[in-house]
């Protein structure tokens, strides 16, 4: 259910400092570890938050969407509802700090979602350590050893 964008939207070129500010602050914070309630994983506590819950705890405390997700399918579906659009065809030039990016599946069929910054960086929900990190846009996936691409990018309209 994406849509690819007309030239004439008014998208936004900057976002606000103040969710830039979040976004960042939240760099190995432990404050995004919460476990959320639908996960039922008592081997592995620290990965129960989850990069999407992570991304829609920021946008909603910034008033971005209107309650929070735990999967990023459905948290697309709620950003767009909230005046996001997404984009599957892009440059990496075409990214700005605030937008939100999905990266391709894993090799067990996991996407992953997290913030732009800036200078090809990015901020994401890391469940081995059970805190946002700051990484390459191009991370590599360590678990499996490759990088992942970006597949799709969310930006908001004005």
């Amino acid at each position: 259910m994406s849509q690819n964008v007309a030239l004439n939207l008014n998208l936004v070129e900057v976002y606000p400092q103040q969710y830039l500010d979040h976004i960042i602050a939240q760099v190995n914070s432990s404050i995004y570890s919460v476990y959320h309630p639908n996960c039922n994983d008592e081997k592995n506590k620290k990965n129960r938050s989850s990069a999407a819950n992570f991304v829609s705890r920021v946008l909603l405390i910034c008033g971005m969407i209107c309650k929070p997700q735990i999967q990023i399918r459905i948290l697309i579906q709620e950003m767009i509802a909230c005046g996001w659009i997404e984009h599957n065809k892009f440059g990496i030039e075409d990214l700005i700090p605030g937008d939100v990016v999905v990266w391709e599946q894993d090799k067990s069929g996991n996407r992953h979602i997290g913030f732009v910054h800036e200078n090809n960086l990015a901020v994401s929900f890391y469940g081995k350590k059970g805190y946002p990190i700051l990484h390459e846009l191009g991370f590599e996936d360590l678990l499996h050893g490759h990088n992942r691409e970006i597949i799709s990018r969310l930006t908001l309209v004005k």
